[in-house]
């Protein structure tokens, strides 16, 4: 409610409204879930569209941070991608040639990397998110880091690996664990980068997801 008046005093022309969340979201919006936020299949779209009477489009945060980075980056659009995103979690996104596939939802930070680990807010336990939110030695973080990385390239096979908000790792050390876990094979023309988005590439992204959704229902007013 209180996001919704914010918008509404905008007292503008508005065509349409974008909703980036650190949240799985599924069937275009309808279903948004999120341990952290307690969003359980909640759908967001719906009920802002009947608060505000705009159509609505949600996605999720990593996404918008993806594609506000390649936006950035030119020489990106090309590429196979795997976006790796640890600053609320351990997301990540697929991009591929510039494109999104949102059917392959990277939810790494929930797999689980100790059999007996700690609890975490998904029901589970041992998952990567927790593990690394509740470690504070570098080196143990570090390690962490580096085996969900490796995993996302064995699995994917991306030719650039991004790696957004890297607090408290050593980057190299991360590499090195990558380079040691990875198939070899899937390295010799991998390049990694560690990087840190900030507000304006969230902006950008949910700004080109949305010029996109209002594309495909057909509205012909700009976006103001």
């Amino acid at each position: 409610n209180k996001i919704c008046g914010t918008i509404v005093s905008f007292n503008e022309k508005i065509t349409a409204v974008g909703v980036s969340l650190s949240a799985l979201v599924l069937d275009k919006g309808k279903r948004v879930v999120s341990s952290s936020l307690n969003f359980d299949n909640l759908n967001i779209k719906k009920l802002m569209e009947e608060t505000l009477g705009y159509p609505v489009f949600v996605d999720n945060i990593s996404i918008s941070k993806a594609l506000g980075y390649i936006k950035n980056n030119g020489e990106l659009k090309k590429s196979r991608i795997v976006f790796a995103d640890m600053e609320e979690g351990f997301g990540g996104v697929y991009v591929n040639k510039g494109e999104v596939i949102r059917d392959i939802p990277l939810e790494i930070g929930h797999t689980t990397v100790e059999i007996n680990g700690k609890p975490c807010v998904c029901g589970n336990k041992g998952c990567l998110e927790v593990m690394l939110s509740e470690e504070k030695d570098i080196s143990k973080r570090t390690e962490y880091t580096g085996v969900g990385l490796a995993s996302l390239v064995n699995i994917f096979a991306p030719t650039t690996l991004i790696s957004n908000g890297n607090h408290n790792i050593d980057e190299g050390k991360t590499l090195e664990v990558i380079k040691r876990r990875a198939y070899p094979a899937l390295l010799e023309k991998l390049e990694t980068r560690f990087v840190s988005t900030g507000e304006k590439m969230i902006v950008e992204g949910i700004a080109d997801s949305l010029w996109e959704f209002i594309f495909n229902i057909g509205f012909e007013n700009p976006i103001i």
